[in-house]
C-alpha cells in the first residue's frame, strides 16, 4: 500500500486443490473474471499448477516407480493437459486486466524437496521444472511477472512445508515466508 500510496482491498478467490482444470469447470475463473469486470483491480496474482502433478506423483504407478513407463505416461499427459489449460486462462485474465495493473504468477515447488539426496527428489524436481518452463512462457506470451519460489524452496521442503507433519504439501508459517520473498522479488 505504501509503494502505491492508495489503499488496496483483497479478493481472496483461492481454493485448496484447485487445478488447471477444475479452475475452469468449478467456477473460480468466472469469479476471478467477474471481479475483473467489475472491480478496479492493481494487482493479480495466480498460483496453480502443483495440484494437476499432485494425483499423479502419488499415485501407485509413480510411489512403484517414478521412471516407470505408466508414471510417465500420467505426468507426460498431466503437463500436456496443463500446457493447454494455463496459457489459456493466462490469457482470459489478462484480456480483462485494466491498463497499468501488475499481473504475478507464480512457479511450483517441489514438496519432495528435502536436500538429503533420495532419487524422488531429483524425479519430482524434473517433473517441476517441466511443470514451471509451461507456466513461465504462459506468462511471458502475457506480459506477467513470475514468482519463481522453486529455487528457493529447493531442499527445504522438511522445513518449510508440513510433508514431515502430516504429508501436507503446503507451506508452513516459514513457507509462506519464503514464497513472499519469492513474489517480492
Amino acid at each position: 500500500e505504501s509503494q502505491r500510496r492508495q489503499t488496496l482491498g483483497l479478493v481472496d478467490l483461492g481454493v485448496s486443490g484447485e487445478s488447471s482444470i477444475s479452475i475452469q469447470s468449478e467456477g473460480q475463473l468466472a469469479q476471478a473474471l467477474n471481479v475483473l469486470r467489475t472491480q478496479n483491480v492493481a494487482v493479480m496474482t495466480i498460483d496453480l499448477g502443483a495440484n494437476d502433478l499432485l494425483g499423479h506423483l502419488g499415485s501407485a504407478d509413480c510411489a512403484n516407480d517414478p521412471r516407470s513407463a505408466a508414471c510417465m505416461a500420467r505426468i507426460n499427459a498431466a503437463i500436456q493437459t496443463f500446457s493447454t489449460n494455463y496459457p489459456d486462462i493466462l490469457s482470459q485474465i489478462a484480456a480483462l486486466l485494466p491498463d497499468g495493473a501488475e499481473f504475478y504468477v507464480m512457479t511450483v515447488y517441489n514438496p519432495f524437496d528435502f536436500g538429503i539426496g533420495l532419487p524422488i527428489e531429483s524425479d519430482t524436481s524434473d517433473v517441476v521444472r517441466r511443470l514451471n518452463d509451461v507456466i513461465k512462457s504462459a506468462a511471458a506470451s502475457v506480459g506477467a511477472k513470475v514468482a519463481d519460489p522453486f529455487g528457493v524452496m529447493a531442499g527445504n521442503a522438511g522445513a518449510w512445508t508440513n510433508m514431515l507433519n502430516d504429508a501436507d504439501i503446503h507451506p508452513n508459517p516459514d513457507g509462506y515466508q519464503a514464497l513472499a520473498w519469492s513474489l517480492a522479488q
